[in-house]
Formats: C-alpha cells, structure tokens, sequence
C-alpha cells in the first residue's frame, strides 16, 4: 500500500484490493463503469457497520488508510465517516476511478452546521458527477447523481440534491413524508489532513452525538437495525420499535447480528455510556434518526 498526493487516499495493492472485495462480497469489474461503482457502493454499505466503538475501547482514531485497512477490512470491525470513506475511496482510486474528497456540513439538533463534519467523495465517470458516500449510516445506498433535478430513489429512501450557495444540500426522506436535510457540501477538493482536527474532536469533545453512546447501525432488508447504548432500534416495512437490551444481551447482537469481533464487543464498558463522558451532551447527528426515537 502506497500513499499518494492524491487528497491523502492510499492505493492498494493487487492483493489488497482483492481482500477488500471480499470482504464486501463482490467480484472485481471488468470497467470502472457507473454500474460498478453502484455495485461497490451498495455491497460496501450492505457489508460494513458504521459503528463508534474505538471512541468507547480507547484507541485515538486516526484517518490513516493502512492503519484503517488493516481494522476494517483484515479484522472485520466496522467504522465511522471519516475511516469508512477515506477507505472507500482509496478504493475506488485504486481501480481506476476519478475520485476526490470534500468536505461536508452535517446539521444537527438545534440546526447546527458543523464544518468538517464529515466527509464525502465526488467520482467522475460517464461524464456524469456522483455523490458518493459509504459512511453517513441511514441515508442513501447507491451513488446519486449530482446535478440531476428531482428525487432518486434506492433501498434507503428518497434523496434530492439542492443546490445551494454553498453547494449542494442533500435531504431525504427515509421514513416520514417530508424531505429532511442531512449535509450540504461543495465540490472543493481536500485533503485528508484537513479533517485531522474535526476527527479528534468528534471523538473526544462532551458535544460530539459520538461520545454520548455506544453505537452501531447497519441497513437490513427494508430498513435499518441500530444499537445505541442498551437500546436495539429496530425499523423494517414501515414498523418500529425499540428493545431495551442488558450489557450481555448488547454483546450478542453486536457479535451474531452486527457481525463484529467478539475481542471488541468484550471490551466495551457495560454501561450504556462510556464513563470518559459526562450525561449532558447534544443527541446524536441524524444519521441515527428514528421514528421510534
């Protein structure tokens, strides 16, 4: 694996990139096509959780692509935006495609802006400019066209692309009737160095939705399964509800239905929040959003 200037993304090696697709379940292309890449876009979000639990284990996260690929993909654990989409799109440069980071505005509670907050990835194929993004959580499943007027619509709802003085704002509509917005970005290239500040303080500042609780969420067929604290958000077919969890009851679902590392799960506080943290701090951004919550 090799660094290169292109906005800090990594290139893998042959071997690399046949552990990643592996580990996504997906054969390798014969072209980077816009068909492709909406397969790697929707088997990555179908394979891989986004989950917070390095905040809670300890270890300083970093957006370090080896150190990433090594987590993720050689040790099965999941992530949050900043190691799942640099990642992402380390792989996409290394097959071939024209790839770009930037950085994105999440709004939380209260309708804060918060810049930096995430990151997004821009790929150029068939003339055409796509959203690309593998680590927002419950959003949407397939790349979206940029430019393009109107709803498109996958497995994770109905999305419309705005533009804006600023860019572009993304909102969706997942469970309810209304479009809800979600980030704004622009199509300013950046580094992954420029994230560094905004990545550590998402994991250690009281105000970060990510120190409030122990988190993870993946999509199941026709909606989405979330732990957050001891709690099992459950949506599917337009129905929801929540199930309160013990410690052990928590370990078995991360590990038999979340599929992460037993080593990990064992790990984690038994508390449904991480003692490092005090109770009073902002909900969590609206990646977790829920009808039931």
């Amino acid at each position: 694996m090799s660094e290169l200037q292109d906005y800090g993304l990594a290139r893998f090696s042959g071997n690399e990139i046949d552990l990643y697709l592996e580990r996504v379940g997906i054969d390798a292309g014969k072209d980077c096509d816009a068909s492709f890449l909406e397969a790697l876009h929707f088997a990555h979000i179908q394979s891989m959780v986004l989950d917070n639990l390095d905040i809670h284990l300890g270890p300083t996260i970093e957006i370090d692509v080896p150190r990433i690929f090594d987590k993720i993909v050689r040790r099965g654990r999941g992530g949050f935006c900043y190691e799942l989409n640099s990642m992402f799109g380390s792989l996409l440069l290394s097959l071939g495609y024209e790839v770009s980071v930037h950085a994105a505005c999440v709004v939380t509670s209260g309708s804060r802006w918060i810049p930096f907050g995430h990151i997004s990835l821009n790929v150029t194929c068939e003339d055409k400019d796509w959203l690309v993004d593998v680590g927002f959580g419950n959003s949407f499943q397939r790349p979206l066209e940029i430019g393009k007027g109107g709803e498109q619509v996958d497995e994770g709802g109905a999305h419309i692309l705005e533009p804006v003085e600023e860019g572009w704002l993304l909102c969706s509509r997942i469970y309810g009737d209304t479009f809800d917005p979600e980030y704004r970005f622009d199509l300013t290239p950046r580094h992954l160095s420029e994230f560094k500040d905004r990545c550590r303080w998402t994991q250690n500042n009281i105000t970060s939705g990510f120190t409030r609780s122990i988190i993870a969420t993946r999509p199941v067929p026709g909606g989405r399964r979330t732990v957050q604290g001891l709690t099992l958000r459950h949506f599917q077919d337009g129905a929801s509800k929540e199930i309160p969890l013990t410690s052990k009851e928590r370990a078995r679902v991360l590990i038999e239905d979340f599929g992460l590392p037993k080593v990990d799960v064992d790990a984690l506080p038994q508390g449904a929040r991480s003692s490092r943290f005090p109770e009073e701090v902002d909900m969590p951004p609206p990646v977790l959003r829920d009808p039931a919550s």
